[in-house]
């Protein structure tokens, strides 16, 4: 991996270049406060057959099959996995940190060790062959250059064989392909045998990858014959709405018809050669009162060889309205399940057989699913980004969330400014309505699993109908936001460099959210930090030197910027300010004591 970190400019129509962008991510924060699992050594070797396709849920691997925990079950980087679930394999600890924030870096980053297996009783007679699947990049970053993926055989407890190696050239980015390795060696057929995937890419963040799908060792298989028997779940369930991937309950109660997708979704595949005989069905539970809001719909399908199919559920609206509207919770949780029942089942791909999805409805407008593969970038001189959001009745807009994302430059201590619009005069914006402005705010990184930082309004904005949240840089390049590309928001966002407001053409949603209502969402805890109210400068314009009222004299940080977000003076809180030497313009003049924040702005006239 030589380039890693560059990033995509599109360039969009305006007055001049306008520039949005996609940056690598630094860190995997899906990974951040959970406790990798140690290694756990099966009791025995294993029997054949050996077979995992990483559908069971948790973001670490099967420590029953495999011996060690570096590389990332996910269903967000992929495209067109065989079934639900892949190990992803980048530059990344279990902990979702980087091996190493050395740019240079290069070398073995994660590694996919089997449990030993038993495979003494067989010889190479009896046709034993390992396949799998695999995809560089799908939704992540692409490896490239002398990045690889390798397959070793365990020679000893200090050699392992090369098996099978792949670089990333000629490699299709959607699609993933098929690999069958045979056992022919006498040296494979011992009771401890055991093998391994490694990747060796930059070691530096969540690049260079590589997915890896529905591993399988077992006997009685031939190259002419690579078909899996199996018919499963190919993407995890979807959101029950139409526009957004969460909503306020409030916003929800009364608008159902509106605001519920027309049919419920679910994707499968049937990988074998010949009619597979299935059957479907679909239930949802609501977590306030536990009540079971349906559970009788049920389809027989033969599926078609080879065949991606589609199923539905068109009935499920009526059975959810008539639950929601009489709940008397604030918030509320629908955990919808997708069942097929293959006929015989396979203990051994059960867990394709199954998906899930919890539609969360607290108070919050979301159109992310909470993952960040990319994070989302402007360039230019106050750039600013805007998502669109609808209430479907008046309420109280209280907080925004953000994800700001990590990636090869530590934005926490660049400045931006909050913005919340009623209107944006597109695509001038000489005409924007502002409902809210705070200036000079830090983005903040948060190591939780989600990773969103609260940022409460001063005062509660009163929204309507449409309403628009986001950020004006203070700067020429800042703003990292994390970009959740398994959803498709761009008709919704917009972003202003150059002159112009332009919608983005760019696949995904930015990770904003607006709070409404009167609490922050269920499960973040931000500590409040007030502000002070007083903080004022006079004159106000000013030719030079200027009073300032709301500070302790000797006590605090004062910081004095300009509108590029340079710092052009520093000290201890004082009342009087000289910008006799500053140019003419205007000047933010922000002042920290302790947990409490107070800004203002200045305009020297000359």
């Amino acid at each position: 991996m030589q380039s890693s970190w560059i990033w995509i400019i599109l360039f969009l129509s305006g007055p001049l270049f306008a520039q949005e962008g996609l940056d690598s991510l630094r860190y995997n924060k899906q990974l951040a406060g959970k406790a990798a699992p140690f290694s756990v050594q099966a009791k025995a070797p294993l029997s054949l057959p050996f077979i995992d396709d990483f559908s069971q849920g948790d973001p670490y691997p099967d420590p029953l099959k495999w011996a060690d925990n570096s590389v990332y079950i996910n269903e967000g980087f992929p495209l067109n996995p065989p079934s639900i679930g892949v190990a992803t394999f980048d530059g990344l600890r279990p902990n979702g940190r980087p091996y190493t924030f050395s740019r240079n870096a290069y070398g073995s980053s994660d590694t996919l060790t089997s449990q030993p297996i038993d495979l003494s009783p067989y010889n190479a007679t009896d046709s034993i062959y390992l396949s799998f699947f695999y995809q560089p990049k799908g939704r992540g970053n692409a490896p490239e250059g002398r990045d690889s993926l390798v397959l070793e055989f365990k020679v000893n407890d200090s050699t392992w064989a090369g098996m099978w190696r792949t670089v990333p050239t000629g490699l299709s980015t959607d699609t993933f392909q098929q690999q069958f390795i045979a056992l022919t060696e006498a040296r494979w057929f011992r009771n401890d045998f055991q093998f391994r995937f490694r990747n060796y890419s930059a070691k530096s963040g969540n690049i260079d990858h590589w997915h890896v799908d529905y591993i399988e060792l077992d006997e009685g298989r031939t190259r002419v014959n690579p078909l899996l028997n199996d018919v499963a779940f190919t993407r995890n369930g979807r959101s029950l709405l139409k526009r957004y991937h969460s909503m306020p309950l409030n916003q929800f109660v009364g608008f159902e018809q509106d605001e519920l997708a027309d049919i419920l979704f679910a994707y499968s595949t049937n990988h074998f050669n010949v009619i597979k005989n299935t059957t479907f069905r679909y239930d949802a539970r609501e977590n306030c009162t536990g009540q079971l809001i349906s559970s009788n719909f049920f389809q027989t399908i033969n599926y078609p060889p080879f065949a991606d199919t589609t199923l539905l559920e068109a009935n499920y609206k009526n059975d959810i309205i008539s639950t929601v509207g009489g709940v008397s919770c604030d918030s509320l949780v629908i955990t919808t399940r997708y069942f097929l029942n293959n006929s015989p089942p396979d203990p051994a791909t059960s867990f394709n057989d199954t998906v899930r999805h919890q539609q969360r409805f607290y108070n919050y407008f979301a159109y992310d699913d909470g993952s960040a593969e990319v994070a989302y970038r402007l360039q230019g001189q106050s750039a600013q980004v805007a998502q669109e959001y609808v209430v479907n009745k008046p309420d109280s807009l209280q907080a925004v969330l953000v994800h700001w994302a990590h990636v090869d430059k530590d934005i926490s201590n660049d400045l931006v400014n909050l913005v919340v619009w009623q209107r944006l005069d597109r695509p001038s914006g000489t005409a924007d309505i502002v409902l809210y402005r705070k200036d000079l705010i830090f983005p903040e990184y948060k190591d939780s699993l989600n990773g969103f930082t609260t940022y409460r309004l001063d005062s509660a904005v009163f929204v309507t109908d449409t309403f628009y949240i986001g950020f004006q840089q203070v700067g020429t390049d800042n703003l990292r936001i994390g970009f959740d590309q398994n959803v498709d928001a761009k008709e919704h966002l917009y972003f202003y460099v150059s002159g112009s407001w332009q919608q983005s053409s760019l696949p995904g949603a930015v990770m904003m959210r607006p709070v409404l209502g009167d609490a922050i969402p269920f499960g973040v805890s931000v500590p409040e930090q007030p502000t002070f109210t007083t903080l004022s400068a006079y004159p106000n314009p000013t030719t030079g030197l200027i009073r300032l009222e709301g500070i302790e004299p000797g006590h605090g940080l004062l910081t004095v910027f300009d509108v590029t977000g340079r710092v052009v003076w520093q000290g201890r809180g004082q009342t009087q300010l000289a910008l006799n030497e500053q140019s003419a313009g205007i000047y933010f003049i922000r002042y920290e004591k302790g947990k409490q924040i107070a800004q203002t702005k200045v305009l020297k006239s000359q």
